[in-house]
């Protein structure tokens, strides 16, 4: 659903990602409220550059299941929009490494626009505390690495908000 225009549209957060424009209702929004960021700006070699700082900063793994390439796609999040201007956007402590499917469920949860890195914190806890999965061979979520990441990320709260001057 289109925040911003209240419409619907059937995608899936790939072809939304992928699209690079957004919705369809949203071609033509006006680039100051995209933070000033062109529609491609994930293909400039300055975010070439912030995602591969990004994946070496947690070992090329998802920060929640500790998976690598090898077993999923990964991409990297932003606690803070990246829409809210370039210093949000490259900014390494600003960023994590998920799989896409624990991406995908964030943003189906919290939304495109306006998060922030206490629904990230608030997303953890949900996970943490959920049932596990009632025929899954394996948990889907290591918690012993969400433990460790609400307690990293707790710390890094105040690191991240003074570095983004928020």
């Amino acid at each position: 659903m289109c925040t911003k225009h209240n419409k619907i549209h059937e995608t899936n957060y790939y072809n939304y990602n992928r699209s690079l424009a957004g919705l369809a209702c949203c071609k033509n929004v006006a680039r100051e409220s995209r933070g000033g960021q062109t529609r491609d700006w994930r293909r400039s070699s300055q975010a070439r550059t912030w995602r591969t700082k990004v994946l070496q900063a947690w070992d090329n793994k998802c920060a929640i299941t500790g998976k690598g390439f090898s077993e999923t796609s990964l991409v990297c999040h932003h606690f803070f929009n990246a829409s809210r201007g370039d210093n949000f956007a490259y900014s390494i402590i600003n960023s994590i490494v998920l799989s896409e499917d624990i991406h995908e469920k964030f943003h189906i949860s919290y939304g495109y626009t306006s998060n922030t890195i206490e629904q990230f914190l608030d997303y953890l806890l949900a996970l943490k505390n959920s049932p596990p999965p009632v025929k899954a061979a394996e948990s889907l979520y290591d918690l012993d690495r969400i433990d460790s990441l609400l307690s990293i990320l707790k710390d890094k709260r105040n690191d991240i908000l003074l570095s983004l001057d928020l």
